[in-house]
């Protein structure tokens, strides 16, 4: 980490992102951690909570950004990581009806 410290997100492994039903919104369940040089410290178990249209937005931005990693990719393990983003990004799809 050269010495940076802030914050980190990591997606909750064992929970998924899922549409609440009774806001309509879709929720993201996330470990918040401070990053420090020697790592990495859980804080709190938080929810970023969008509209499908900020979710929809986001995986299109996110999928903008992987298409160029995929473009790039120099190793297996980056390749097997853009490909199961496109599963995330598909069942994001499916949830919000869009083809």
């Amino acid at each position: 980490m050269s010495g940076h410290m802030g914050w980190q997100v990591d997606l909750i492994p064992s929970s998924t992102p899922h549409l609440d039903e009774a806001t309509g919104n879709v929720n993201v369940p996330l470990w918040l951690k401070r990053a420090y040089p020697t790592g990495t410290r859980h804080v709190a178990d938080v929810t970023l909570s969008m509209s499908p249209a900020s979710a929809l937005s986001l995986v299109n931005d996110f999928g903008r950004v992987l298409d160029e990693l995929r473009r790039t990719a120099q190793s297996i393990s980056l390749a097997e990581a853009v490909a199961s983003s496109d599963t995330i990004r598909e069942n994001l799809r499916r949830h919000d009806g869009t083809p």
